[in-house]
């Protein structure tokens, strides 16, 4: 099982996202991620070694690092 940390930059992200989004957001990482954060795409070019995971019309940033994934920044997919 993995372990989940959120950068600080995370909290600001889901301040500005109704509260409804926000707790749909941290439900689906903490339910559906935590199970297998490896069957979510890497990104690539600048941002090869991170991954993503869409939740409507959000997308979730995060980086997995033995145990650890590390949710680095939440927002609107464009």
């Amino acid at each position: 099982m993995y372990k989940i940390s959120y950068h600080s930059a995370v909290v600001e992200d889901l301040q500005n996202f109704p509260k409804e989004r926000a707790d749909e957001i941290i439900e689906k990482i903490e339910n559906k991620l935590i199970l297998d954060p490896f069957y979510y795409p890497e990104l690539k070019g600048n941002y090869k070694g991170l991954r993503r995971m869409k939740v409507g019309l959000f997308r979730v940033v995060f980086t997995v690092y033995k145990d650890e994934i590390t949710i680095l920044r939440v927002g609107k997919r464009q």
